[in-house]
């Protein structure tokens, strides 16, 4: 049996509720929202949380992980427009054995870059208190919002289809 984190409240329903005073809401879908992380990993670093109160992977519907998936890509394609990183780390904890630190099913999404690599990145993570810059969540939406325009991404870089 997964062991879970005890949390009462629920942080990630608390802020859904509107009473977390650090969330910036990125993206919103009918079964997910996509948030940055109040405690930054890295800069940019976003989670895509369910709507629904669930805790791990294993209570997820068909249209959640399906949900959860399209908006994960959609914020990595948003940040790598936004913050040009060198890769796109993705992770999901089920389970206090796995680090999960909040019983509310959620999917991180970070970029990473060139002073997060080698052997510092491979240590165990470190919640930052340092709060996310104004700035940042604008930049991801930004990053979104052009997602419709068409460019697609190869190897890279983005490229603008010929018209």
């Amino acid at each position: 049996m997964i062991e879970l984190p005890i949390r009462d409240p629920c942080d990630l329903c608390e802020g859904m509720a509107g009473r977390e005073e650090h969330w910036a809401v990125i993206d919103e879908g009918e079964y997910t929202l996509t948030v940055m992380n109040p405690w930054q990993f890295e800069v940019g670093h976003c989670c895509v949380i369910t709507r629904r109160h669930v805790a791990t992977l294993l209570d997820l519907s068909v249209q959640e992980c399906g949900e959860v998936m399209t908006a994960a890509k959609r914020v990595a394609e948003a940040l790598v427009r936004a913050y040009r990183p060198l890769g796109i780390l993705t992770f999901q904890n089920n389970g206090v054995y796995s680090g999960q630190e909040t019983p509310h099913f959620h999917f991180h999404v970070v970029p990473r870059n060139r002073a997060a690599t080698g052997a510092s990145a491979r240590r165990s993570w470190r919640r930052s208190t340092a709060p996310v810059a104004n700035a940042e969540p604008h930049m991801i939406r930004a990053g979104m919002r052009s997602a419709g325009s068409g460019c697609v991404y190869q190897q890279g870089s983005w490229l603008t289809p010929r018209r």
